[in-house]
């Protein structure tokens, strides 16, 4: 049975730190005491060891002269086959190029096959990591060796399962670098990580066989495989596709790729995989100049025949994933020491949070780490930090006609299918039904992530409504998806002033985003909330006000919780992690009521869930909310315990044993409990019963004799 949650708010307690303004910089950490004694005490502290990779430093384990694990190994990953039929009816050698590349085909990683020299970095755009929108800066012959490879396929005809069949013979490539596009470990068909870690192929008298072990995140990072096996080919890609696939991947990305001297492919396949476990694989003609959509399948299906979204192919093309691999090539060593850059696990240790009643801002740091993901800023990234924020109900315009503006109590249930605005690669949207604990509703959402060589943060931002975003008739928004950050080096923190070059490109022209009353998704650099009403008075000329946001994450932490199975009594001791700065406007904060938090690790297309959840899980090694199914279809409310806390406001206590809302239950707390009973404060009814008498007293010391400051939630 869930344990019954009541939360009264009341201006006669004050739950919150108010701070005069001391100029505290947004850095990821308590930096001083002056800080520490702001933030005061924890608001919540977590008790559940992470299932989401513990963060640690090189001991001296990692040796960085090394790929980690063994690329030969691998026996699960991507298989592909092709009838010959279809590429030419090659008699010969076939030459083949793999490579994983960004979520837009832009962002090439340093996992390709045959490998790159050991310890390159990821390529970007330019071949030295850079992001430039396209791929055309890189060229294959400013490395050493060769990044293709020409075989006899051996004789054989494999199931096409996406396991490794011993008719495939010995590897023609294994991989010789450390992937920098996360690594995979979470044994799940929806992998964090990205890595190639050996190419294979064998042919039969009617297909060709490829096999690539390794994975494909669950963020659609993108797997490219070129293949030359007749005349002709392009040895640097036109980008003069008459159907081109997956939204111009190669006309507007892949154009200007040059491949070493001698490889010139013929064909291309590409796809990503999201939405949970399915993948949506692409085939082209680069001498024909022709593409297609070849289907979907779900990843561990077991066979190759692209059974959804149309499929199968009339081409006879099959693809199979077993995405479950965590073994191969490992991520980068983690540094010699704690690194405020990089993480190689996420966890949440414990949430603080103080209001500036000077500056009107809210600051929120949750201690912990987020593990660096792969691609580059503008990209899907890895793991997602989401924070809900409930400030109380609001005004919205006027939706239902009568003149008057709409109260505004946010979604207790998330809306899905397009009712959000599209950000953050549409995970606001694909977290559409799932439900929060009684009590709490989000009326703001937050989505942070990092990774990338060199190091990347953003964060993604929403108003969440009632009804949904403001839209017109025709379904036109009028409300914004926000982000901004880039290279952490130059944008640290990151602070919402219109000026997130990297993807916006040409210095923001037209930032926030007009609505000419047709467009269905509007985006901003600034704060989403104060935008939109900007807009809501001037669609042709909204105007964003800078510096509503700043947010960055100190990576730094080794210790707090430990991986499953380990000790959580390091927690209360972090202080580093993501810290944010609001302002309380922006956040949609009425002055008054109760300022909650709900938030968890998730993966990076947000369908898989951690056990790192504030407000806590039951048991020391509960499990990742993922295996209870994908994140859209958790209620928290049948989970024990409340899955959210309050961080300011004039709020009672949740629990009334820890009266004063330090984290801990001490004296302290009855020396709070009984001013208020003595002035009959709404607080002191800790019964609920509707009065404050004698009964409160029993109650609370009921409670606080048993010590919990949770109240068993």
């Amino acid at each position: 049975m869930k344990n019954t949650k009541v939360v009264v708010c009341s201006a006669a307690a004050l739950c919150m730190l108010a701070g005069a303004a001391m100029g505290q910089a947004t850095d990821g950490k308590i930096t001083n005491a002056a800080e520490r004694a702001l933030y005061g005490g924890p608001r919540w502290v977590n008790g559940t060891t992470t299932g989401f990779g513990d963060a640690s430093a090189n001991q001296g384990t990692c040796d960085p002269n090394t790929v980690g694990g063994n690329p030969a190994l691998v026996n699960k990953g991507i298989e592909i086959m092709i009838p010959l039929s279809e590429i030419g009816n090659p008699t010969g050698q076939i030459g083949l190029c793999a490579i994983v590349n960004g979520g837009n085909h832009d962002y090439m990683s340093n996992q390709v096959l045959p490998t790159l020299p050991f310890n390159t970095s990821n390529l970007g755009g330019d071949g030295n990591g850079n992001y430039t929108g396209t791929c055309a800066g890189i060229n294959f012959n400013n490395f050493a060796g060769t990044q293709h490879v020409f075989a006899t396929p051996s004789a054989g005809t494999p199931a096409v399962d996406g396991t490794l069949d011993g008719v495939y013979g010995a590897p023609i490539a294994l991989q010789n670098n450390r992937t920098r596009f996360g690594n995979a470990n979470n044994g799940q068909q929806g992998a964090n990580g990205s890595e190639l870690d050996g190419l294979y192929m064998c042919k039969d008298a009617t297909n060709l066989y490829i096999f690539i072990s390794g994975n494909l995140e669950n963020n659609f990072n993108k797997f490219e495989i070129f293949i030359d096996s007749t005349s002709g080919g392009e040895n640097t890609i036109l980008g003069d596709m008459t159907s081109d696939v997956d939204g111009g991947a190669i006309n507007n990305r892949l154009a200007g790729l040059t491949f070493d001297a001698g490889f010139a492919p013929d064909y291309m396949m590409t796809w990503g995989i999201g939405n949970g476990i399915t993948y949506y694989p692409n085939f082209a003609d680069l001498n024909a100049n022709v593409g297609s959509f070849l289907g979907c399948k779900d990843a561990g299906d077991g066979s190759g025949v692209l059974t959804g979204c149309g499929g199968p192919p009339a081409n006879g093309i099959q693809v199979a994933m077993d995405n479950t691999n965590t073994g191969g090539v490992d991520a980068p060593c983690p540094p010699p020491g704690a690194n405020p850059n990089v993480a190689n696990g996420s966890e949440i240790d414990a949430v603080y949070s103080y209001i500036d009643t000077a500056t009107n801002r809210l600051h929120v740091l949750v201690t912990g780490n987020l593990e660096n993901g792969g691609g580059d800023a503008c990209g899907a990234g890895g793991n997602k930090l989401n924070l809900f924020f409930d400030p109380g109900a609001g005004l919205d315009i006027d939706r239902d006609g009568n003149g008057q503006p709409d109260v505004d109590t946010g979604q207790n249930t998330l809306l899905g299918g397009g009712m959000n605005v599209d950000i953050s690669y549409g995970n606001l949207n694909r977290m559409g039904g799932l439900t929060f604990d009684d009590g709490f509703s989000a009326r703001y959402w937050m989505s942070y992530k990092t990774g990338g060589d060199p190091v990347y943060h953003v964060l993604d931002s929403a108003v969440l409504r009632s009804a949904g975003k403001r839209a017109n008739g025709i379904g036109s928004s009028f409300d914004y998806g926000a982000y901004d950050g880039g290279t952490k080096s130059a944008y640290n923190p990151i602070t919402y002033r219109g000026n997130f070059v990297p993807c916006n490109g040409n210095a923001n022209i037209n930032d926030p985003q007009s609505q000419s009353g047709f467009d269905a998704n509007l985006f901003t650099n600034f704060g989403p909330r104060a935008a939109a009403e900007s807009l809501q008075l001037n669609p042709a000329a909204p105007v964003g006000t800078p510096g509503l946001i700043e947010a960055t994450i100190d990576n730094s932490n080794v210790g707090g919780v430990q991986g499953t199975g380990g000790s959580v009594s390091d927690a209360a001791s972090v202080e580093t992690g993501f810290e944010l700065s609001i302002d309380l406007t922006e956040l949609g904060w009425d002055g008054s009521s109760c300022i909650k938090l709900a938030g968890f690790v998730t993966s990076g297309d947000a369908t898989y869930g951690s056990n790192q959840v504030i407000g806590g899980l039951p048991g020391q090694d509960f499990p990742n909310l993922g295996n209870m199914g994908n994140m859209s279809t958790i209620n928290f409310n049948t989970i024990e315990g409340t899955q959210w806390i309050v961080i300011g406001g004039n709020c009672c206590p949740v629990c009334a044993a820890d009266y004063n809302q330090d984290g801990g239950v001490d004296g302290s707390d009855v020396a709070a409990f009984f001013p208020d009973w003595e002035a009959s404060a709404t607080c002191a009814d800790v019964n609920a019963d509707g009065g404050v008498d004698g009964g409160d007293v029993e109650t609370f010391f009921n409670l606080w004799e048993a010590g919990d400051a949770n109240c068993g939630r």
